[in-house]
């Protein structure tokens, strides 16, 4: 145990950091339910307003926005307490002597750092850390969702090859015209069908990168407040309030880290989606051409004055052609919604709850508990 001091001005200037972190936990938590807010958990395999590859992957959604709200709503109770109880020893100790401060300090638990507060003068960072001031600002990661940052995989593979292929489909044109005429895509409505908006998804993706942006800000903010604690705090009431924001610290890198594995399994859903949509779209494309190819062969063979046996050998063809095409559609879409039902993605969504990185919370205060956070022994 250090030789015990206490500076309340000092103690107040980190309450307010406290403060201004519980803020920021609160804004993290109220941006995510209003960003990723959609029920996708209500979803059914048909609705065409999803898609039924989506509407098997969006079932896990409603459980991870269940779970990332519990875990904000604990943090948020846990740092909105100990901002509190922080000022509240710095009033305590305003209206205590100094003599039994430093009596009533010895009878306290001796207390020890999980980690050796830095010395912010070897790491470059500037005296404002030891005055506690914000050294990141969270709320500026909690940015509008824009999908477009998100490339999926197979757009790179699948560019040009769809792009040559559009280029020589009398389909492309055909559904050009009827997007610019009638603002519909009737081919694009039946993909979504079957895979959904892998947008609307997405956008929830850079949601939970944000978030986890965010949490990497506020732990950056109390990097170096154990630091300053030691500048202006000693005792062993001193140095079990920074091993517990040491803790708290390092408990909000876990949560980033929760938001950083929600990041990658929504990009994993969309990338899977995302090729789905264009094989369908592939398919599709085949088949118009196939039937605009077969109208365009009766349409010559009544001009010419009948049908003969040639064309109608031809004609048998192109509706073989045709029904294959039809037939093979049909088994790329029960294989990817097989896939998505019994395969890997299944699984994993049946398995997102262990695989979840685990909170350290609990370790400073369990969520039933409306006391949660730090408290000075002095005043509680």
């Amino acid at each position: 145990m250090s030789s015990f001091k206490v500076d309340e001005a000092g103690l107040d200037k980190f309450a307010d950091l406290v403060d201004r972190s519980a803020a920021d936990a609160e804004a993290v938590r109220q941006y995510f339910e209003r960003q990723a807010g959609m029920d996708w958990n209500a979803m059914t395999p048909g609705v065409a307003q999803e898609g039924v590859l989506f509407g098997y992957l969006g079932r896990s959604h409603g459980m991870v926005k269940a779970e990332a709200t519990a875990r904000m709503n604990q943090l948020c109770r846990i740092v909105v307490n100990s901002a509190g109880n922080v000022r509240l020893a710095a009033d305590w100790y305003r209206q205590t002597d100094s003599e039994t401060e430093a009596s009533l300090d010895a009878t306290y638990p001796v207390g020890t750092a999980p980690y050796p507060p830095e010395d912010t003068a070897e790491v470059g960072v500037t005296d404002a850390a030891y005055a506690f001031q914000d050294l990141a600002e969270p709320e500026d990661e909690l940015t509008h969702p824009d999908p477009a940052v998100l490339v999926p995989k197979a757009s790179q593979i699948d560019w040009l090859v769809h792009t040559i292929g559009d280029g020589v489909s009398i389909a492309y044109y055909l559904r050009r015209f009827l997007k610019d005429t009638f603002g519909v895509d009737p081919v694009d409505e039946v993909v979504k069908l079957f895979s959904g908006d892998w947008e609307a998804y997405g956008g929830c993706a850079v949601v939970w990168r944000n978030c986890q942006s965010a949490l990497l800000a506020m732990a950056e903010n109390l990097h170096y407040s154990d630091a300053g604690l030691t500048q202006v705090w000693a005792g062993n009431a001193a140095d079990n309030a920074i091993a517990f924001f040491q803790q708290l610290r390092v408990a909000m890198l876990a949560e980033a880290e929760f938001f950083d594995f929600l990041y990658r399994t929504y990009v994993e859903y969309v990338d899977i989606a995302f090729h789905a949509q264009q094989v369908l779209n592939d398919m599709l494309n085949t088949i118009i051409d196939q039937v605009l190819g077969l109208l365009a062969m009766a349409g010559f063979a009544v001009s010419t004055g009948g049908v003969s046996l040639g064309a109608t050998s031809s004609l048998a063809a192109t509706l073989l052609k045709i029904w294959e095409a039809i037939g093979y559609v049909v088994s790329i879409c029960t294989f990817v919604v097989d896939v998505v039902r019994l395969g890997e993605i299944i699984g994993s969504i049946a398995d997102l709850p262990d695989k979840m990185p685990v909170s350290l919370l609990d370790k400073l205060g369990l969520p039933e508990d409306v006391n949660a956070g730090y408290q000075h022994p002095g005043v509680v």
